[in-house]
């Protein structure tokens, strides 16, 4: 049968969509558990998956956080949605990377042993590019090496003699031909390295040279997660954030040592997007972490491009991640500043769905502050409400995951959400099964039940209609019923859910005879 594009939903008319993750056991479960819901009984046989936003999400988590499906799972997490609800996975929080070779280095020391020789060795390796089969030169930038700032002095020397090749054409414009300083340390970045940093980057500054490369042993957040983004490889965040608008101040792009190859990227990405919507998904979300955000765009503008419009590509954005740009270093406390801007960014690429998550598994986080001790939440609901808003003026549906908790599945639905992705407030504690035995750090996973599916079910549900209902009576009687099922001291919840969906089932009658449906 013809999948429905998950863009499409109408979360005005039908509240937001509900997200459960499953490898595929509890498919089932998730689907029934949909039909046996408010929405879907009072819509009667015209209920499909239209109306009923429930979103079968093909998942495996294990201890390294959100791991793709593969084709045991497709077999059964699809033909469990087929007809029924929408299904969607995840192909990869990570992007998979590929470093580029570095550019040509050469190390400054070596040019007193000979200079016109070390200077000859420059021009001839910019020459293949001004001699191209087809007389257009290439760009090249190449790099030129020191451990310390003691060779200040060499680089003053040595620039002028290698520009000067310009008016020799042996090196093309500027614009495609240039310098780059690197700065190497063998081992993690101190203060006292900084402040050689700095010095190399006013030098840059003065001599017209537009980049200044840094690299160092990896930092302890680097080295757990692989890599992460740009220059966090081996400065802190705050460090790189003061250099970098330093460098916009001296027009010195400060850069990681390093640089990833991000059309490779894009298509990793876009193999498993095209496996998913090969084997009948509705939509599939992708993560961009660890690239920068001009490498994201570059990578959204692909994937929504390969993808097309008959078929929903969901970039994702990290709450729990710094977002690292040209000059800025966003960091926890702008997250929501960073969220805007890389909305504004997908919604410029074509997308029309986001996912705003926070999925790091080293240091873990949950989507929504709690106010309690201990509060690992990040965003408060008032930052969700603006974001929200934020996104419907792009014509953005944006999804919200990171372990959303029954009252707060009630509180997202009341502010309008697009939808929400819960897995553990609808599932209980099972044996290790399946493709995640392999997995040494899982003691237990968590397998969707009926009961729960329908609890998060009808709490976002009776949340959006407590928003959008006149009538208080009604409101009333949803928000006293919904509170009994989010009471962590309710033992019959089965009860309770079927308690608040008596009430449920009116009220969306209600709210679609005030539309006009």
């Amino acid at each position: 049968m013809t999948r429905k594009a998950l863009e499409a939903y109408d979360n005005r008319r039908f509240g937001p969509i509900v997200g459960v993750s499953d490898e595929g056991s509890a498919a089932k479960t998730i689907a029934k558990a949909a039909y046996k819901s408010a929405k879907a009984l009072a819509m009667g046989d015209d209920a499909d998956e239209m109306c009923v936003g429930m979103i079968i999400d093909g998942e495996r988590m294990g201890s390294a956080g959100e791991i793709p499906i593969g084709p045991d799972e497709y077999d059964h997490v699809v033909p469990a949605a087929n007809g029924w609800t929408f299904c969607t996975t995840n192909v990869g929080v990570r992007v998979n990377t590929r470093l580029y070779q570095p550019l040509p280095e050469f190390f400054v020391p070596d040019a007193k042993a000979n200079e016109e020789e070390w200077l000859e060795s420059i021009f001839q390796e910019f020459k293949p590019f001004i001699d191209t089969p087809d007389g257009y030169p290439r760009p090249l930038t190449i790099r030129l090496v020191t451990r310390s700032d003691a060779c200040v002095k060499a680089f003053r020397n040595l620039v002028p003699k290698i520009e000067a090749g310009r008016g020799k054409k042996r090196l093309a414009s500027p614009a495609l031909h240039r310098l780059s300083f690197l700065i190497e340390f063998d081992r993690e970045i101190t203060a006292d390295d900084v402040a050689e940093i700095r010095k190399l980057m006013q030098a840059a500054s003065e001599m017209k040279v537009p980049e200044v490369a840094v690299d160092g042993r990896l930092v302890e957040a680097a080295r757990r997660r692989i890599s992460i983004q740009g220059v966090l490889n081996v400065l802190d965040a705050d460090t790189a954030q003061k250099l970098l608008e330093e460098g916009e101040k001296l027009d010195v792009q400060l850069v990681y040592h390093y640089e990833m190859d991000q059309q490779s990227a894009a298509r990793t990405i876009w193999t498993g997007l095209h496996a998913a919507r090969a084997r009948g998904l509705t939509a599939a979300k992708y993560g961009l972490f660890p690239m920068k955000l001009e490498q994201q765009t570059h990578i959204v503008n692909e994937i929504q491009r390969w993808m097309g419009k008959d078929w929903t590509a969901i970039p994702a954005f990290y709450v729990d991640t710094a977002l690292v740009t040209k000059n800025e270093v966003y960091q926890g406390d702008r997250c929501v500043e960073a969220c805007r801007i890389w909305m504004n960014m997908i919604s410029d690429a074509g997308a029309k769905v986001a996912l705003i998550d926070c999925p790091d598994r080293i240091v873990k986080h949950r989507l929504l502050r709690t106010g309690g001790a201990n509060d690992i939440g990040i965003l408060n609901l008032p930052d969700v409400e603006a974001l929200t808003r934020h996104a419907e003026t792009l014509g953005l549906k944006a999804l919200w995951s990171g372990g959303i908790r029954p009252d707060q599945a009630f509180e997202l639905g009341k502010l309008g959400v697009a939808g929400i992705f819960t897995t553990g407030s609808t599932a209980r504690p099972e044996a290790v099964h399946g493709t995640m035995k392999s997995d040494k750090q899982l003691a237990f996973q968590g397998e969707p039940t009926g009961t729960g599916v329908r609890r998060i079910h009808a709490l976002v549900g009776g949340g959006y209609l407590c928003r959008v209902l006149k009538d208080q009576s009604i409101v009333t009687g949803i928000d006293a019923k919904a509170r009994v099922l989010v009471d962590g001291d309710t033992k019959d919840v089965e009860s309770a859910v079927d308690s608040l969906n008596e009430t449920l089932h009116e009220a969306w009658k209600a709210h679609w005879d005030s539309i006009g449906t």
